[in-house]
């Protein structure tokens, strides 16, 4: 997970791991993870760590904007109760982007 601070508000982008430093494709959507890596770069979310889930909790709840890229990533935000009704599809990679209009 890494969370950047802008003008805008807060951004966190959570990413599978094993994703950073390819390129995905599919028709005209391109995400690239190799180029873009250190805006998905941050730290690993240890599971069982409460103190990791709290400050991932508070992170997701006031960020502006939310990016999500792979399934492990989607599956985390699903638990943390976010709908990802909006996942869209680049080689089979969910992709979702939630931004909160406040």
């Amino acid at each position: 997970m890494k969370i950047s601070t802008t003008k805008e508000g807060t951004i966190v982008a959570l990413c599978d791991s094993e994703l950073i430093g390819k390129v995905l494709r599919e028709g005209k959507a391109v995400l690239d993870l190799d180029k873009y890596s250190g805006f998905y770069c941050g730290y690993d979310i240890d599971e069982n760590s409460a103190a990791t889930l709290r400050q991932t909790e508070i992170a997701l709840k006031y960020a502006k904007s939310v990016n999500v890229v792979g399934s492990k990533a989607l599956d985390f935000v699903k638990r943390m109760g976010y709908n990802t009704g909006g996942v869209k599809y680049i080689s089979k990679v969910p992709h979702l982007q939630i931004y909160r209009a406040n």
